[in-house]
């Protein structure tokens, strides 16, 4: 047997464990609010497209007002105890049961910390080495090396030749559309990580469970909290 076939086996199982709250599961407030934010962010598209710019504006306003006041609301101390009980834990508590048993079908036993250390090892070395991105991170650096001096060269140039206050325009605008550029590619990169390399999280679940088997099992706790 192979840590692949461990994984492969743990993807599948967790498939039968429910990720998310079945709808009609939900709380009445929560199918409530979930409902009345679609409705209002939907008129603010409407009023949009129909170019009724102020009245879309003041439709938004009141959307992320109500949407301020519904997370308030939501977590409140009975309300969060409410979702724990109801939710979190029993979630919880069929994650680490499927992970005990697999480490049983493996023969491993949970109370082995050093084997449990090397099944994690073993996690992380997989998601290192299965990463697509890992290759272009080093073309990048690669490129990075070459460009960097080709670029500053360039910069020396067109800075003695270009009076300081547009110089001073320029290099706002230019450190601008870099901070942007960062900004899109940091807020979209676990989109494409996702998209590309789904096992990414499921490496980071199963590393996760295997420290909470290690950590709460070992002292036979009966509660094991839920990664946020």
């Amino acid at each position: 047997m192979r840590f692949c076939d461990f994984f492969i086996e743990c993807k599948t199982r967790l498939k039968e464990i429910p990720k998310y709250i079945p709808w009609v599961k939900l709380p009445l407030y929560r199918k409530i609010g979930i409902v009345a934010l679609f409705i209002c962010f939907a008129v603010v598209i409407l009023l949009f497209i129909i170019q009724k710019d102020t009245m879309a504006l003041l439709a938004l306003a009141l959307s992320v007002i109500f949407l301020s006041i519904f997370l308030c609301f939501d977590s409140a101390p009975k309300r969060q105890s409410q979702m724990i009980e109801n939710f979190y834990k029993p979630y919880s508590k069929k994650r680490i049961e499927m992970v005990i048993k697999l480490l049983n079908v493996y023969n491993i036993e949970q109370s082995n910390a050093s084997h449990i250390d090397s099944l994690i090892t073993c996690a992380k070395n997989a998601q290192s080495e299965m990463n697509p991105f890992s290759p272009m991170k080093k073309t990048l650096k690669l490129l990075w090396i070459v460009i960097f001096p080709i670029l500053a060269y360039v910069m020396k140039k067109v800075a003695d030749k270009t009076p300081v206050e547009s110089l001073v325009v320029v290099s706002l605008q230019l450190i601008a559309i870099i901070i942007c550029t960062f900004a899109i590619f940091y807020a979209l990169f676990p989109l494409l990580r996702n998209l590309f390399y789904s096992d990414y999280d499921k490496y980071e679940d199963l590393i996760y469970d295997l420290n909470q088997v290690k950590i709460f099992q070992k002292s036979n706790a009966t509660f094991n909290p839920v990664k946020k």
